[in-house]
Parts: C-alpha cells; structure tokens; sequence
C-alpha cells in the first residue's frame, strides 16, 4: 500500500484555508444581517441578480406610472371644478332666462335680468381660466395663456383665420332701428333672417377674406341681403347675415373659412391663440390649432389625454351668443318724446304719446320673445358643455381604475422583489450562530496546530 506523507506545512496550510472560508462565509452572513439582502454582487448568485433587476425595473416603472396618474388626476380634478362651476352658471343662466321670460316683467325688470346675466357670463370666461401648478388647464399645449383675456389689451392685433358650418346658423327674427334717426324710428322686425356671429365686435370690415362682404349704408337694413351670394356684416354686434343661397351652401355640408383681422380686446374677450388659427401682426408669430391634446403614459401602450379644451366647452359661437343677447336687451330703448317729435314732426302731442306707448309694448314683447329664443339658445349649449364634462368624467373613471391596478400591481411587484432578494433574518441569523461557532473552533484547532514544534516529533 502506497500512503503520502502528510508535512506540517500542508497541514497548517489547510488549516488556513479552511479558517479563510468559514470567515467568508461569516462575513457574507454579517453583511446579508445588515444589508437585508442575500446577495451583494451580482457574481454572488447570478440566477437571482437578473430576477432582482426585472423586479425592480418593473416597481420602478409601476412607480413612476403612479406618480403619473397623481399629476393626471391632478390636472383633471382642476378641469372638472371649472367645468362643475360652468355648469352651475349655464343652469343659473336658464333660470334667469326663464324669469325674464315670465309676462309679469317689465322691460327695466328684464333690463336688470340681463345685467345680472352679464356678470354671470363675465364669471363663466373667467372659470376657463383655471390653473394648475401655475398653468392654464384648458388652453391646450398654450399653458402660459389664458383662455379669456385677464386684463386689455388695445394695442394687440390678429389676422384671425375661423370656419363655419351649417350649425354655426341661427335662423331668427331680428330687430333694428334707424341710428340716422337718433332713437326716434321704430323698430323693424325681419323674421327667418340667416345669422352667424363672430365673438367680437369693433372688426374693420375691409380686413375680411374668404367671404363676400357688402358695404352697407349705415340706413340701410342691414339685416336683408339684397344680393344672392353675398353677407352682410353688421360691425356693431360681429354678425353675419347671410343670404338664402349661401345658407344653404352651408346645409349642404359645406363650409368656409373667414379671414379678419382683430385690434385691440377687452378683459373677458376669448383669446385667438387659445381659439383659432391666428397670426400675431405685432410680432409675426403663427399660431395653429391642429391638435392640442396633452397625454400622459399610464402604463405600456396606455396613454390617456389629460386636459379638455376651453373652445369645445365655452365656444366661441357660446361666447358670442351670450354677449349679443345681453346687448340686445340692454341697448333696447323706447324713444324720448323729443326724438319722436324730430323724427315725426306732423304728428300731434297725443299722436306722440300714442307712439311712445306703442313702443313701450313692442320693446316689451320683444324682450319676452328675445328671452323665450334665448332659452333654446342656453339649451343648446348646456348640452353642450355637460358633453364635455361627461366626457371629461369618463376620462377620470377609466384613470381612477388605472390607479388602482398600479397600487395592486406596485404590491405585487414589491412582494416579488422582496422574496427574490431580502433575507430571511431568522434562518441567517441561525446559519451566522452556526457559522460562528464553527469559525471559532477551527481557530481554536488552528492555534493547536500552530503551537507544534520539532520537540514533539523528537
């Protein structure tokens, strides 16, 4: 039988490396007991490293997901209060309007209606320009303008570029007086008259393009079209009134594009930037409206849209409708007996009185018919920006799910990570007991071998 010789050098150097191990594995224990991981270095086990990197890329992202669906909520939570708010206007709005279409008013009654409504439609302007973290929530990607102007602006000037359709055209009795006449004519009513509002007044009517504009006498009717294929537009109020051929044109499906240029605005005017495809004439500056639509990514291939826009809710055409029925009902009055007397002077005292009673009953009935077209007018577009705000809701429920299966998906994320990675600190805090009392006996058996000399083999 062959045996080897066993020398004291390979038995202290054994002894080393047995000692050099069992202090690694201590020191692995030491640093999992105080890391809370199991491993340190992805070489410490390989399997589990490239788990951990997937458990965390996916927490991370389920996080930064949260983190986008809290700053959506966010914005759309500042939406739905001015939305929630426009609403509770549009219902105050109708129910002035049916009051002053109520026969027991007056005309100074309906007058003090219609002023009250005009401080309501002044609020409804400024609830579009809602904020959040310093940006407006309905202006589109234009976060740092306003929907409706805060303050005048008399020196600002655009080329407004706006289309129409077949449902900007309200078919309607209208009603104008004489102003060569100086309040003493009466007024004249034109019924099925073709009438599309601009939402702003003051235009100069030799900026516009795209449509064929008659110069009109300033006594002349403006609201009969005389000539086929033409519109008339009445500065005072922004309205177009077309004629039958052209109205009907746009029945048909058809629509057209007016070009005109706008200077100076008022506090409360809508803003051109935020509301058509404008150009800044002091500045040169193009503004588009294609596509304003902000989103956020919710989750892979998820992506929702955040905002709502100012010009689907409060329309230009809304904007335009509610300051020309408060005009017209403000600037309705009868004639003093000095204007009648100017404007008729054959007629008698009694004549003359006869006239101003007249007048009283006419404004009146037609303030009571202005109010009774108003309520379908209201009606419209409270249907109008209670779609939105569904809409805008829909939006909000389907996010609120999301925000739920994240926090779901966060735990479930997290509980994986943690089962592939942290320790489990009973069972490594008995493997470190364990190891512990084999690292100090093999130093005690070391120090026994290392105390050997040549003596105790003589």
């Amino acid at each position: 039988m062959i045996t080897m010789r066993i020398s004291n050098p390979m038995i202290t150097n054994r002894m080393l490396i047995n000692i050099n191990r069992n202090e690694r594995q201590l020191n692995t224990l030491y640093e999992q007991m105080s890391t809370g991981k199991q491993i340190q270095v992805p070489s410490d086990n390989p399997i589990l490293a490239s788990r951990a990197l997937k458990f965390r890329t996916n927490v991370t992202q389920t996080e930064q997901y949260q983190r986008n669906v809290s700053q959506g909520l966010s914005w759309m939570n500042t939406t739905e209060g001015a939305m929630t708010n426009e609403n509770s206007i549009l219902s105050r709005l109708r129910e002035l309007a049916v009051q002053g279409a109520s026969d027991e008013n007056g005309s100074e009654d309906r007058q003090a209606i219609a002023t009250n409504m005009a401080q309501l439609i002044d609020q409804l302007g400024k609830e579009m320009n809602a904020t959040y973290a310093g940006r407006y929530v309905l202006s589109g990607y234009r976060t740092d303008e306003p929907p409706t102007f805060e303050k005048n602006q008399p020196d600002t000037k655009y080329l407004i570029a706006q289309d129409f359709k077949s449902g900007d055209i309200e078919v309607m009795s209208t009603y104008w007086r004489d102003p060569t006449q100086n309040g003493g004519a009466d007024i004249v009513k034109t019924d099925n008259v073709n009438v599309i509002k601009l939402p702003y007044s003051g235009i100069d009517e030799t900026t516009f393009a795209g449509i064929n504009v008659t110069h009109l006498d300033g006594s002349v009717n403006p609201y009969v079209v005389t000539t086929p294929g033409t519109i008339n537009f009445i500065p005072e109020t922004g309205e177009l009134v077309l004629s039958d051929d052209t109205a009907n044109a746009l029945k048909d499906g058809s629509t057209f594009r007016v070009h005109y240029e706008k200077l100076g605005f008022s506090e409360g005017d809508i803003n051109p930037k935020v509301y058509f495809d404008c150009i800044d004439l002091n500045t040169g500056k193009e503004y588009n409206m294609d596509n304003q639509t902000m989103q956020y990514e919710f989750g892979v291939n998820t992506r929702i849209a955040v905002n709502s826009l100012a010009k689907d809710s409060y329309s230009a055409t809304m904007f335009a409708d509610f300051n020309e029925f408060v005009n017209s009902i403000n600037s309705m009055t009868v004639s003093t007996r000095d204007q009648l007397k100017a404007a008729y002077p054959t007629l008698t005292d009694d004549e003359i009185d006869q006239k101003i009673i007249d007048q009283q009953d006419q404004v009146r009935a037609i303030m009571q018919n202005r109010f009774n077209n108003f309520l379908g007018i209201i009606d419209k577009h409270i249907t109008t920006a209670t779609t939105q705000h569904t809409e805008l809701g829909s939006r909000m429920d389907r996010l609120n799910l999301i925000q739920n299966r994240l926090a779901d998906d966060n735990l479930s994320y997290t509980k994986l990570l943690s089962d592939n990675e942290d320790v489990d600190y009973m069972q490594t805090i008995m493997n470190m007991n364990s190891t512990q009392s084999v690292y100090q006996a093999s130093l005690q058996t070391g120090a026994k071998i290392t105390q050997l000399t040549l003596a105790n083999f003589i």
